[in-house]
């Protein structure tokens, strides 16, 4: 079944043959040169023009603060802008992230996670040029709840970390999120619906405000959104229980053919005030889910949801100013973060435990950081970046549970109080040598409370022999330190011994990825480009959970080797019709297996057959890698349009047409618990309707 449903993908992606948005970083303007137009009109532009990443882009006036330099990416990047995300039926710069060459994203129980060449959490996020810490979770990538792509300008996803001003957590990637400005006076809303299988109905809402007095701007933007998001089936689940030495474990399992659906509700609110090179902005975001699944042993809930509340609020202040030939950015930002978890342990039904179990997970933390870069140009074509930037974080959490065989309480069973900081030196050169060849090469620092200092080098090579043809050579490491304190683990641990639990591991050492890329981009016009990269990494002390002792223990792994490499490409054979296609591979060759191997292939097509009015399809299917639940196929085929006329947007999407299955890979199952799958979403008819004044 999952073998035809892929076919069925691979033959729609064959037919309409397109990617997501090509790899459009090289066709960036110059930051010291008037910018162009239209980024595909200069098909290879200065490799040394890359404005990605730039936290305060003002626009065409040359006067104004320009891009800094962060990457010399000619290929390598995938591109994407906020309003072609909407126009295109993504609600979510996550479900945006799914579609892009080489990303594996994974729904869970928990959280979702991404991964990219094979590396699980491999990618750092960085919001308007300042690297982003989720407090206390360092390796989550917070673009579902964090951000409303009401408020995205432009985001570029950057496969290979070049650059070493995004800090040595960029194992395999970096997310860069470029938010909106406050712009002339004006005002949107935009109201939009889904309707999922089983008529279940989510909505959403989006509203946005700018004005202008004089040398002052501001913009207040906000986001709610309520109702069933994602929909689980379920497989194998848990009926009886019994009392296996120190664990409780499932002995039978049956079928169901129900279909549960979470609540959600999201709210994200922004308000930006901007005076001149000065920036400053408060975001706050709030979340809750319910949700009729056990994350610990995936079993029925009937009338103990598990619950999940997130509230954050981040001011911050940003500055970008030229002194003299120089650029200097500076940024602080302050931050509260909040979270609550309340997990059933096993179904309440009578039967399996009379007084069930339960983990309640509260923590809190506030962070203050600060980064100051310098872009300082050595001569015309020669320049250095210098960044200094860290964190001070003061993290609270505790831990009570129910055991569920005999129902005793234990209040603060994980107590957990501490201080935490970094800090970040990165150095980066810049240089074009002539001929053709451009050079970057930098290192980072980081030192962290209770981990030795971590060096991360960085260097790429370009070579344009021609106009139409660049290529490129590149090597980068990454390197991550183990959260003090794992969220996932707590989630984990069962009372008293009965189920197995959470133990810690002092002896951890921080995972590093080394890889080694080579490139080439080949464009001729801006009706055509083709991207390939191949590359080769060497993943050491990979962390994973094990078990010992029936303890879920985080360890550190023996060195893997994966080896792989992606393909874009960009096809316009007319005007109104763009065709684009892509495909990744990550396979591990030797060492340990963290199945986030995989071979994906991505198709897009798009049609403009009138001014204003787009229509076009996309589809995706992936091959997962592994001897867990989660390996093997599963695919996805979308249509969308958009019309706009005058002041009002029409967008309608037919999301998930093949209604496939996405396998879960849930930190917090144990082996023993059910086979779970989580749809992205179950068929659904997405639409939304968007009015300017």
């Amino acid at each position: 079944m999952r073998l035809s449903i892929v076919s069925a993908a691979i033959a729609a992606a064959l037919f309409t043959s397109g990617t997501v948005r090509a790899a459009t970083a090289d066709g960036q303007p110059d930051p010291l040169r008037a910018p162009v137009a239209d980024p595909l009109a200069d098909p290879l532009a200065d490799p040394m023009g890359d404005t990605l990443g730039d936290p305060l882009v003002h626009g065409g006036d040359d006067s104004a603060p320009r891009a800094l330099l962060l990457d010399l990416q000619p290929q390598g990047t995938t591109v994407m802008t906020g309003d072609e995300l909407v126009r295109r039926g993504y609600r979510t710069v996550g479900e945006a992230l799914a579609d892009v060459v080489g990303v594996v994203r994974f729904p869970t129980t928990l959280q979702t996670r991404y991964g990219l060449r094979g590396v699980p959490d491999a990618l750092a996020l960085v919001v308007d040029g300042v690297p982003l810490v989720v407090d206390g979770e360092r390796d989550l990538l917070d673009v579902d709840e964090a951000v409303s792509l009401a408020d995205v300008e432009r985001i570029e996803v950057v496969r290979g970390p070049v650059t070493s001003q995004n800090g040595v957590g960029a194992l395999a990637g970096v997310v860069r999120i470029t938010t909106r400005r406050p712009g002339l006076t004006g005002a949107g809303v935009r109201l939009a619906s889904e309707w999922l299988g089983a008529a279940s109905f989510h909505g959403e809402g989006t509203a946005d405000g700018n004005l202008r007095l004089g040398g002052l701007a501001a913009r207040a933007a906000v986001r709610l959104a309520a109702g069933p998001r994602q929909r689980w089936r379920l497989h194998a689940v848990p009926t009886r229980f019994e009392q296996i030495g120190a664990a409780v474990l499932p002995v039978t399992k049956e079928d169901t053919d129900v279909v549960l659906a979470a609540d959600d509700t999201v709210l994200i609110a922004r308000g930006a005030l901007e005076a001149g090179p000065v920036l400053v902005d408060a975001w706050f975001t709030h979340t809750e889910v319910f949700q009729p699944l056990s994350s610990f042993s995936h079993g029925l809930l009937d009338d103990d949801p598990q619950v999940r509340r997130r509230a954050a609020l981040r001011v911050r202040a940003l500055v970008d100013q030229r002194v003299g030939p120089a650029r200097i950015v500076g940024a602080l930002l302050g931050a509260w973060h909040e979270r609550e978890d309340g997990i059933p342990l096993y179904p309440s039904s009578p039967g399996i435990f009379e007084d069930g179990g339960r983990i309640d997970i509260a923590s809190r933390a506030l962070t203050l950081s600060a980064l100051v870069r310098a872009e300082l140009p050595l001569t015309s074509d020669h320049r250095v970046i210098a960044g200094l930037f860290g964190d001070l974080t003061q993290q609270v959490a505790t831990t009570d549970s129910v055991n569920p065989v005999d129902g005793t309480a234990h209040p603060a069973l994980v107590r957990f109080d501490d201080l935490t900081g970094t800090g970040t030196l990165a150095l980066d050169y810049q240089g074009d040598l002539g001929g053709g060849v451009h050079v970057s090469g930098g290192a980072v620092g980081e030192l962290r409370t209770g981990f030795p200092l971590a060096l991360a080098p960085r260097v790429a090579v370009v070579l344009v022999p021609v106009p139409e043809l660049s290529t490129r050579a590149s090597y980068a490491e990454g390197t991550r330190a183990p959260d003090r304190y794992d969220m996932a683990a707590l989630a984990q641990a069962v009372v008293g011994g009965q189920a197995g639990g959470a133990a810690p591991n002092d002896a951890l050492r921080p995972e590093r990825v080394r890889m080694l890329e080579l490139g080439a981009g080949f464009a001729p016009s801006a009706a055509l480009r083709l991207n390939a990269d191949l590359f080769a990494l060497r993943h050491e002390d990979a962390l994973a959970a094990v078990i010992e002792r029936a303890l879920l223990t985080p360890a550190n792994l023996a060195p893997r080797h994966v080896l792989g490499g992606e393909l874009s490409s960009r096809v316009v054979p007319q005007a109104g019709l763009a065709l684009e296609a892509g495909a990744s591979l990550a396979r591990t060759v030797d060492g340990p297996d963290l199945a986030f191997d995989s071979a994906q292939i991505f198709a897009q097509t798009t049609v403009s057959p009138a001014p204003g009015l787009e229509l076009g399809g996309r589809s995706r299917a992936r091959l997962l890698f592994g001897v867990d639940r989660a390996a093997g196929a599963d695919a996805t085929l979308d249509a969308f349009g958009s019309v706009t006329t005058g002041d009002l947007t029409l967008v309608v999407t037919l999301r998930n047409m093949l209604g496939s299955e996405m396998p879960s890979r849930d930190l917090a199952a144990l082996p023993s618990a059910s086979d779970v799958a989580l749809p992205s979403p179950d068929r659904s008819l997405f639409v939304s309707v968007e009015g300017r004044l």
